[in-house]
């Protein structure tokens, strides 16, 4: 699914290096935000986890954690998991060739029907939470208990032709090391980028504090990602003709997928704590 492409990025002196990934037939260069580095197969701990907490409807291509965190997690551990990037897509939409009207249609979807998508969408976080807390008492032995109380999204904040970016606070619930229920607030920032007639979901996570810098990062890394892929006589061709989609599910799975990825920050939190408290004991 994703192939090392180590290049160098003349375009942004913030940017090093870049993974190549496939979207459909379309291969993309996403550089690596600043600071962070890819999540790759040897990372173990940090893959098995992410894949419990991305939504269904959804392909996660890559990943990031901070650069600072690389060694503990080649080491098969867990490293401070609050912030990091992820680059994911609706399934429905990866073979099909997004026009530029159809994502101008998205944008105003999104902007529109923010509140309306999220009403749409609450059953089916409250069964992925299920199945994600099923899956992680399984294999790590661990009552996590997580439950997301509330998203409350944000308008979005920065419009291109080529992106749309809008924030959310999401509350959720967790056991902490001592069983007893904890409530943390996390934020995400998600920008849809339509880069070469596909469209990415590039979000930035963070803490509850973390909004300004969720933002500041989130729009510098999406900016890199369209320099990085710039048009070709390809992608303007699948961008005039486009394909039918439904751009409420798209809206709905971008914001799905923004909340249930915090989800990880909060399990690395607890399990942090619990493997403290076993030292301890």
């Amino acid at each position: 699914m994703r192939k090392s492409a180590l290049l160098l990025l003349a375009v942004s002196p913030a940017v090093c290096w870049a993974e190549t990934i496939s979207v459909g037939s379309v291969e993309l260069e996403i550089p690596a935000p600043t600071g962070f580095t890819a999540v790759t197969n040897e990372m173990t701990s940090v893959v098995e986890l992410q894949q419990k907490f991305v939504s269904p409807n959804n392909e996660l291509f890559l990943s990031f954690i901070p650069q600072a965190g690389k060694e503990t997690a080649l080491a098969g551990d867990l490293p401070d998991l609050s912030r990091g990037f992820s680059v994911q897509s609706s399934k429905k939409a990866i073979d099909a060739d997004i026009s530029k009207a159809n994502f101008s249609a998205l944008k105003d979807t999104i902007r529109a029907q923010n509140e309306s998508l999220l009403e749409k969408i609450n059953a089916s976080v409250a069964k992925m939470m299920e199945k994600a807390n099923k899956d992680v008492a399984e294999e790590y032995d661990v009552d996590l208990a997580l439950s997301i109380a509330q998203m409350v999204p944000m308008p979005p904040h920065q419009e291109t032709e080529r992106l749309l970016a809008f924030s959310m606070h999401v509350n959720m619930t967790a056991n902490d090391a001592q069983g007893q229920p904890k409530q943390s607030v996390a934020v995400v920032t998600a920008t849809l980028a339509h880069v070469k007639g596909k469209v990415l979901f590039l979000y930035a996570n963070g803490k509850e504090a973390d909004l300004d810098w969720t933002r500041e990062a989130g729009a510098e890394w999406a900016n890199a990602v369209l320099m990085a892929n710039p048009p070709d006589l390809l992608s303007e061709a699948r961008e005039s003709r486009g394909s039918a989609f439904n751009l409420i599910d798209m809206g709905g799975d971008a914001i799905t997928g923004a909340a249930i990825g915090l989800s990880i920050g909060v399990f690395a939190w607890v399990r942090k704590r619990l493997a403290a408290k076993r030292e301890s004991s």
